[in-house]
C-alpha cells in the first residue's frame, strides 16, 4: 500500500458558469457601477471574514488613490454585520465612500466577472481559490497571495500575479502597474475609436 496522498481539486461545470453570467447583477451594483463609469473595476469576490485581506486591501487602495489613480472597488460576498458595519465606517473615514461598494452577497456571482476589470484575493489564508478559476475562465486578470491552494489555480506571472501575503510594497507596485498600463490601453482604444 502506498503512502502517497492525491489532491483532487474541485469540479467545474464552466458552461453554468458561462449561463449564469448572463444573469443582471443587482440593480444597486448597476446604478453605482454607472455613477463610476470608466474607471476600472477591481473586484473581490468572497466572504467578509478577517483573513480576506478587506482592510488591507482598502488600505493599498487608499494610498493608490492618494496617489492619483482611479478605480473603483466592488465588494461581493456577505459575512457579519459587525465586520461589515467595521468596514463601511473605515470606508467613510477614509473619504472612500464613492470608490468602493459592499454588494453584499450576489449569487450567481458570475455576473460580476463581466464587470470586473481585476479580480484580487488578498487572503491570509485560502484552501482553493474557486473565484479566482472562474475570473480566469473570463480571462479576467487576477492578483492573488501565494498560500494555501491558491498556486494550484493561478501560475504566477503565466495565468495570473501571485503576491506574498501582507506585503504591502509587493502590492503597491503589481496594482499600480495594473492601473497604469490599464489606463494607458484605455487612451489607446479612445484614441483608435477616433480614426
Amino acid at each position: 500500500m502506498s503512502n502517497s496522498v492525491t489532491v483532487v481539486p474541485p469540479g467545474f461545470d464552466f458552461q453554468e458558469l458561462y449561463v449564469d453570467s448572463r444573469n443582471s447583477l443587482p440593480p444597486s451594483v448597476l446604478s453605482w457601477l454607472a455613477s463610476r463609469r470608466g474607471c476600472p473595476v477591481i473586484a473581490q469576490v468572497g466572504m467578509l471574514r478577517p483573513e480576506k485581506g478587506h482592510e488591507f486591501m482598502l488600505n493599498l487602495l487608499f494610498h493608490l488613490k492618494m496617489n492619483g489613480r482611479q478605480f473603483c472597488w466592488l465588494i461581493v460576498g456577505a459575512g457579519s454585520p459587525e465586520l461589515r458595519e467595521h468596514l463601511q465606517y473605515q470606508i467613510d473615514s477614509m473619504g472612500m465612500h464613492d470608490d468602493v461598494f459592499i454588494a453584499d452577497n450576489v449569487f450567481p456571482a458570475a455576473p460580476v466577472y463581466r464587470v470586473a476589470s481585476l479580480v484580487v484575493l488578498p487572503s491570509e489564508n485560502e484552501s482553493f481559490g474557486m473565484v479566482l478559476a472562474e475570473a480566469s475562465a473570463f480571462s479576467v486578470p487576477v492578483v492573488a497571495t501565494q498560500i494555501g491552494g491558491i498556486p494550484e489555480v493561478i501560475q504566477n506571472n503565466q495565468t495570473g500575479t501571485l503576491l506574498p501575503a501582507g506585503n504591502k510594497h509587493a502590492w503597491m507596485c503589481a496594482l499600480n502597474d495594473f492601473l497604469m498600463t490599464l489606463g494607458v490601453f484605455i487612451r489607446w482604444l479612445a484614441w483608435q475609436n477616433r480614426i
